[in-house]
């Protein structure tokens, strides 16, 4: 930019002198100079070029960079919905199109989300433990948004229903357990983002999804289409809201308690009432559950457990009738309703408009639909005779239809059913045959989802950017920088001036039109000009490659793996993203390339319902797609390695749970074949996890004598491995390769010699029974003492106590590195010895099932490491680790297993051909 009132032109002589040819006698004759010298047509001809080059530069750069720059151009919003019966986050990405957000809730960049269950309503009885789940939300959200954007992308928490039944003091400290994790987020966040919604709002941005969705939304409100929502806790009835500079005027209520499990844990009660007060002789009847179905004491909803007066008593008796169980629905609805001080109430005491235009009914309107199988036209009339079919049939019958579903799923659509038609048709007045209104959790060409959480974030982002180009306009009206150009044209001269509003000063540029001097142009010079041209060409080109897409080239070449651990505590999935250099994959551990998410609990504990595993494999799945970019997913490898838990459970329970994970990942979109879900054994998870530790010591594809060994205590299990030269029985040791070098080594786990075993007192009883029996004394009184748990602790039958190792424990205990194996004995001492109630004040933030059992585990390692494996108390070769090498890599199995997998993968693909694994 020149500075103000500069001028700058560029002269072209008219008059040079032409060429002149002289000749003398027996001469040939010879080109002249002219005055007009022949280096001003060589810069002229390079200039040229050089322009054509830069043109040619910027059309290559704009072309091939187009969809990075889209990319980069991506804005990006986080919404976790605190929903009844789970907490689901929702990762947004949009951009901005001449001033207004465009959305993409379809592609692969615009949305994805995972939702983990309980939800956070759950703890009320313990807020710390919302926490955990929040945190893994977080974390799949930081999956999606690109580092750099972390900082500028807004997190909200929005709880609904659930939490809106628990007192106010109770919301608040589940909502400052959330608040400390987002504060710490990395992502922008404010307390006020993380609150309890109102009913109505959360009606509201489920309208404004769904009109989004079907294009109406910005459009005439007379031609939008409302929303009716049948949720777990409430149901929503949809103030004035303004959009694309139009104003609705919105009905909407959320009618709480009158979700449809909330509706049925009522009756449940009611009955339950009528039943504790009927005579000796006399049965109650429950018409809302199918015949046959035996009620017990411990009956519950899907997500919502009775309290205790509500159970079940001996006097009520299942007697599936739609009829009767429709008539107790409207009693429901209808409670309340002589308190009524308005025109219209249709449901209760509440104010009801009546309903105009179209609808769409979703959440369990829909999924009661899909369960019956009922068409889109005429689906309310055609609820009515499927309701009566399926509560009039016998229950073992039912069980017999339906055999993927669990009993607490089946048993609520029978009275689903009924409460549908009795809201819809018997309150609202919503005619059997009225094709207004229809069910669905989608709307529009694309299929958006009818998640309010999408309508939070459409409504929260329009109106912010509406708010902010505002702010900007102004702004830059009061600094009176708004340029306004006014063109002249000056004989030969073309002069464009940018004049400010203020018209204090000006800029201006001027173009010369073409002179009517021609410079001569040689055919040499022309040739000579063409090749430079290419040359400069080429060479932007060259450089464009080296410096612009270096990493854009890199990242082409990314190649992903995910191994799903299965073990005894949880299940965790790792997602790895990794490349070659010289044809060598390389593996970095950091934050951009490697990922991992633990949902509890673990595989093992469906042994007695395989088809539960199904629930965190599908959601650990769709933690790993959402690290996975879409266009590389079916070459990416998906692994699924279960460890001790499962090893502990008979074959065929084992083979049952499998397949049932293999049925998940085969339609997962990832690369996969049913071996690779499978039970490894106690000598590849030791092995895998030596890998990883002489990975990160910079030792593996060493020298074998100069590796680290692991001792490796887990839960169900304690793995030993290092490198041994001594001949060991067959099963103990095995040969592998890496780098070119082979290893042989020794390994081996102690199966049921992990410090606990599923997570059971169960185990931790067998332990004290079998190592230390000799010690175990009874007194006169015949009472057994147990010296590993210190002295005043009340014993809980169903506690539970969770896996330790070597590291958790001297790290609680606070011991130094060096000479920590002998520390441990004083630390024991001192721990066992010392009063509960005091140990408990002296640990506050530590829970008491795992606070009592660190006297076992200081001794246990003692026990281990120096009474039976020989390690001498001031031993400086052991060191305890969860992390190892100057980068810090996790001490994790399954990082091993990732590196020897794809280094064995590789080293095979290599001596065939050059193709390497995809």
């Amino acid at each position: 930019m020149q500075r103000p009132h500069a001028r700058s032109r560029l002269k072209i002589k008219s008059d040079m002198d032409p060429l002149r040819l002289h000749t003398q006698p027996g001469q040939r004759p010879s080109l002249a100079k002219s005055k007009c010298k022949p280096k001003k047509s060589i810069i002229l001809i390079t200039v040229g070029s050089a322009a054509i080059a830069l043109i040619i530069f910027f059309v290559c750069y704009t072309f091939l960079l187009s969809g990075r720059n889209r990319r980069v151009s991506l804005r990006y919003s986080v919404v976790i919905d605190g929903g009844s019966s789970g907490t689901r986050v929702h990762v947004f990405g949009y951009r901005i199109d001449s001033g207004n957000p465009v959305f993409d809730f379809i592609g692969d960049d615009g949305y994805a989300s995972l939702k983990l269950s309980p939800g956070l309503s759950s703890y009320a009885g313990d807020p710390e433990g919302a926490s955990v789940s929040v945190a893994e939300l977080v974390e799949f959200a930081k999956g999606r948004v690109p580092k750099g954007k972390l900082k500028e992308c807004e997190i909200r928490l929005m709880a609904t229903a659930g939490m809106r039944l628990l007192d106010v003091s109770v919301q608040e400290r589940i909502l400052e357990v959330a608040r400390r994790v987002l504060r710490s987020s990395g992502f922008k966040f404010r307390d006020e983002l993380a609150s309890v919604i109102s009913g109505s709002d959360e009606g509201i941005y489920a309208w404004v999804v769904a009109n989004h969705a079907l294009g109406s939304l910005g459009g005439d409100p007379l031609q939008t289409t409302g929303i009716v929502e049948l949720g777990g806790a409430s149901t929503q009835f949809l103030r004035t809201i303004t959009y694309g500079n139009v104003s609705y005027r919105i009905y909407s209520h959320s009618f709480l308690n009158l979700g449809q499990d909330a509706a049925h844990e009522k009756l449940w009660e009611s009955l339950n009432s009528l039943a504790a007060n009927s005579t000796e002789k006399g049965i109650v009847t429950d018409p809302c559950t199918p015949k046959g179905y035996i009620l017990d004491k411990n009956s519950t909803v899907e997500g919502i457990v009775l309290p205790e007066e509500s159970k079940f008593t001996d006097s009520l008796q299942a007697a599936g009738n739609f009829s009767k169980c429709r008539s107790a629905a409207f009693n429901i609805l209808q409670e309340g309703k002589e308190k009524c001080h308005y025109k219209h109430c249709s449901i209760g005491s509440t104010f009801t408009p009546n309903l105009r235009g179209s609808f769409l009914a979703t959440e369990n309107f829909f999924h009661t639909s899909k369960f019956f199988g009922l068409r889109e036209k005429d689906w309310l009339s055609a609820m009515i005779s499927a309701g009566e079919s399926f509560c009039g049939d016998d229950w073992s019958k039912l069980k017999v239809k339906h055999p993927t579903f669990k009993d607490e799923s089946l048993l609520r659509y029978c009275f689903s059913s009924a409460y549908i038609v009795s809201m819809l048709h018997d309150s609202l007045g919503v005619a059997l045959d009225d094709q207004r209104v229809e069910f669905a959790s989608e709307a529009g060409e694309k299929g958006i989802p009818l998640d309010w959480a999408l309508g939070a974030f459409i409504l929260n982002t329009a109106t912010a950017i509406s708010d902010n180009s505002e702010k900007f306009f102004l702004s830059n009206v009061r600094k009176q920088k708004i340029m306004k150009p006014e063109i002249k044209e000056i004989k030969d001269t073309l002069r464009v001036q940018m004049l400010p509003v203020h018209h204090k000063s000006s800029t201006t540029y001027v173009f010369t039109t073409k002179s009517e001097s021609k410079p001569t142009k040689p055919i040499l010079l022309l040739v000579l000009g063409l090749f430079l041209s290419v040359a400069i060409t080429l060479a932007f080109l060259f450089v464009l490659y080296m410096i612009v897409f270096s990493g854009w080239n890199l990242r082409s070449s990314f190649r992903y793996s995910v191994v799903i651990d299965a073990g005894s505590s949880g299940s965790r999935a790792h997602v790895f993203r990794y490349w070659f250099e010289s044809g060598k994959p390389v593996f970095d551990f950091g934050e951009e390339n490697y990922a991992s998410l633990k949902l509890s609990p673990g595989l093992s504990s469906y042994a007695d319902n395989p088809q539960g595993a199904s629930v965190s494999v599908k959601e650990l799945v769709e933690f790993a797609k959402g690290r996975v970019p879409k266009d590389v997913l079916k070459k990416s490898e998906i692994r699924l390695m279960a460890t001790a838990g499962m090893r502990l459970l008979d074959v065929s329970v084992q083979e049952q749970i499998l397949e049932v994970t293999r049925c998940v990942l085969r339609s997962s979109g990832f690369k996969f074949q049913d071996e690779w879900a499978s039970v490894i054994s106690g000598f590849d998870e030791g092995m895998y996890a030596w890998v990883v530790a002489n990975y990160a010591l910079g030792s593996l594809g060493g020298d074998p004598l100069h590796t680290t060994g692991i001792v490796e205590l887990g839960g169900a299990s304690a793995q030993v491995t290092f490198v041994s030269s001594e001949t060991a029985p067959p099963g103990f040791s095995r040969t592998i390769s890496y780098g070119g070098v082979s290893y042989k080594i020794y390994s081996h786990s102690f199966l049921h010699y992990g410090q606990v075993a599923s997570e059971s007192r169960e185990y931790y009883n067998l332990l004290i029974r079998v190592s230390i029996r000799k010690r175990i004394t009874a007194s006169k009184d015949g009472i057994v003492t147990d010296p590993c748990t210190p002295k005043g602790y009340i014993y809980d039958n169903n506690s539970v106590q969770a896996a330790e190792n070597f590291y958790h424990t001297s790290k609680f205990f606070g011991l130094d590195e060096k000479d920590w194996l002998s520390e441990m004995i004083s630390a024991g001492k001192s721990f066992c010895g010392e009063e509960w109630s005091k140990l408990k004040e002296k640990y506050p933030t530590t829970k008491e099932k795992y606070l009592d059992g660190y006297c076992f585990s200081s001794a246990y390692i003692i026990s281990l490491l120096h009474d039976s494996l020989g390690f001498a108390l001031d031993d400086e070769r052991i060191e305890f680790a969860n992390k190892a090498g100057e980068k810090g890599i996790a001490l994790d199995w399954a990082l091993g297993a990732f590196i020897l997998n794809t280094d064995t993968t590789i080293s095979a693909y290599n001596g065939r051909s050059r193709k390497m694994l995809g």
